[in-house]
C-alpha cells in the first residue's frame, strides 16, 4: 500500500513537473518578425499611422508653419502637407515632389474642399477614425452623418468656429465638413 502511495505521488510530482516545464516563459513567448512589411492591404506606414498617441486621438501641437507628414491616400508613400503663404495661402499636399490637393487661392474643387485656407488657424492629425459630418446647405444645418475614414487624415479649423477633415475616400480628395 506504502508502495503504491509513493508511486502514485511520484507519478502526480512528475506529471505536474512535466505540465510546468511545457509551460513558455515570457521570454520564450516572445516572437519578433521583422520580415513582415505589409499587413493584409495596408502597409506598415498606415498600421504606424493608426497608433494612438498621448492626447487620445489627435495630435496637436502643429503650428501653422509646420510640415505634417503622413500617407493621405494609403499608397504607402508618407505626404508632406504644409501651407505656403506668397500671393495667398495655400494648403498643399506634396508626394515625392508631386502636388497631389492644392487648396486655397480661389481654387474650386471637387468633393467639397475649401477654396479658401486664410481662415485657418490651427490643425492637427485625425486618428479617430470614426467622424460625423455636418450637412449644411446655404448656411443652414440638414443634419449629419457617420463617416468612416480610411486612415488618420488632417483637421483644419478656426477655434471655436470649426472646420473640417482633409481626408482620402476612395482613392480621392474628399472634405468632411464639420462646422455650419
Amino acid at each position: 500500500m506504502m508502495r503504491n502511495l509513493a508511486l502514485f505521488l511520484s507519478l502526480v510530482l512528475f506529471v505536474s513537473c512535466n505540465q510546468e516545464s511545457q509551460q513558455p516563459t515570457e521570454i520564450e513567448d516572445v516572437t519578433i518578425d521583422t520580415n513582415v512589411v505589409e499587413v493584409g492591404e495596408d502597409t506598415l506606414v498606415e498600421e504606424l499611422n493608426r497608433l494612438p498617441t498621448e492626447e487620445s486621438q489627435k495630435d496637436t501641437g502643429y503650428s501653422l508653419t509646420d510640415t505634417i507628414h503622413i500617407d493621405l491616400n494609403g499608397n504607402g508613400i508618407i505626404d508632406q502637407v504644409y501651407f505656403v503663404e506668397d500671393s495667398c495661402k495655400r494648403l498643399i499636399v506634396e508626394e515625392n515632389g508631386n502636388f497631389l490637393i492644392e487648396i486655397g487661392c480661389g481654387r474650386e474643387d471637387e468633393n467639397g474642399l475649401p477654396n479658401a485656407v486664410g481662415w485657418i488657424d490651427h490643425w492637427y492629425i485625425v486618428r479617430d477614425l470614426e467622424q460625423s459630418e455636418f450637412i449644411a446647405v446655404d448656411g443652414d444645418l440638414l443634419g449629419d452623418k457617420e463617416v468612416i475614414l480610411e486612415r488618420p487624415s488632417i483637421y483644419v479649423g478656426k477655434e471655436e468656429a470649426g472646420g473640417g477633415i482633409i481626408t482620402f475616400l476612395k482613392g480621392k480628395p474628399y472634405w468632411v465638413h464639420q462646422s455650419c
